[in-house]
């Protein structure tokens, strides 16, 4: 979305806070190719192949801004012992 310009980003707005608002996406959206790629060695070993699912760039826009939205300001309404689901801290890291 850096590189879009006013015109694009503003739908693309317009599609996410519909999406977020409904709490649904796009039956287009939850489907996928899956394509193998190889890995290094024997590639008769199923271990050494990967896949990968290409993703549109709109989706992928969505994605990271979903992922960052209950971090913010969520350290302010949680005690110390809540460590759970917080940047750098695991169940048995509190202070």
């Amino acid at each position: 979305m850096l590189m879009s310009d006013d015109a694009s980003a503003d739908r693309l707005l317009l599609l996410f806070n519909q999406i977020w608002d409904d709490e649904a996406i796009s039956h287009v959206w939850k489907n996928g190719i899956i394509i193998k790629l190889p890995k290094k060695g024997d590639l008769k070993d199923c271990n050494n192949w990967r896949g990968i699912t290409p993703d549109t760039r709109d989706k992928e826009s969505l994605w990271k801004d979903t992922d960052r939205k209950p971090e913010n300001g969520i350290d302010e309404h949680l005690r110390k012992e809540q460590a759970g689901f917080r940047k750098g801290r695991g169940t048995n890291s509190y202070e």
